[in-house]
């Protein structure tokens, strides 16, 4: 592709554009030259050999450097053309703001009604495209912010829940402590209360016992009283003390 160029009107004026980076070109005041003089021949001829590699660097899409060789093109002959196709590779390089303020540059220095024309119809094309960047820019700064608040939200709101499960975990945990507990403690009393049983049991099965001896020791004891009572009494013998005579009633 190769660059446009422009029929050249010299004109006194000293610019200087300073760029840095991405940084916006800046302009120094044009200032009224007291004694016009033209380029020199040495100055014409190098001017000539940097505008053919200024030519080359931008078919090849080396922008920036075509831009470089243009403006060194004017600094020796001061042409218009230079600055107007060093803008257009500082365009098309995507250098918006370099290139708005190279049109800027050469609307100033070419007054001919083409040249403000298309000055005015470029510089209007970028700011444009800065007017659709800037908003392109500020609508993803947009996103972004409102997926970084969304994270924020999702992480409190799921650190929330994580505290909470925790919370409800422990208290799970000390539920079943508290019912294992309690069950340790019915065992043991339903234990205790078991043995008591066995040993209430025990005890009155002691005490039946002991009075079902008693009371046979007793039958034994009344049994032997009355055999005794019972033998016959050798003649002669009375009865014995506390027994009553047998004596055959009349």
């Amino acid at each position: 592709m190769r660059p446009p160029l422009r029929a050249c009107s010299v004109r006194l004026l000293t610019l200087a554009v300073a760029c840095a980076g991405v940084a916006p070109v800046c302009l120094l005041p044009a200032v009224a030259a007291a004694a016009p003089k033209g380029p020199s021949a040495a100055d014409k001829a190098k001017a000539a050999a940097l505008s053919a590699q200024a030519k080359t660097a931008f078919q090849e899409k080396r922008y920036d450097e075509s831009a470089d060789l243009y403006m060194q093109v004017y600094d020796l002959v001061k042409n218009e053309a230079s600055v107007y196709n060093a803008a257009r590779a500082k365009e098309l390089g995507g250098k918006l703001v370099e290139a708005k303020a190279l049109y800027e540059l050469f609307a100033r220095i070419d007054k001919t009604p083409k040249g403000q024309a298309d000055a005015a119809k470029r510089i209007a094309e970028i700011e444009d495209k800065l007017r659709q960047e800037a908003a392109t820019k500020a609508h993803a700064e947009a996103e972004a912010r409102a997926r970084a608040e969304a994270d924020a939200k999702a992480r409190v709101e799921a650190e929330t829940k994580l505290r909470e499960a925790e919370a409800k975990a422990r208290e799970a945990e000390a539920k079943a402590r508290e019912a294992e507990a309690r069950a340790r403690q019915e065992t043991a009393a339903k234990v205790e209360a078991e043995q008591r049983a066995r040993a209430s049991e025990a005890e009155a099965k002691a005490r039946e016992a002991e009075l079902r001896a008693q009371q046979a020791e007793a039958r034994a004891k009344a049994a032997e009283d009355r055999a005794r009572i019972a033998q016959p009494l050798p003649a002669g013998t009375t009865s014995p003390p506390g027994t009553a005579s047998a004596r055959p009633t009349a």
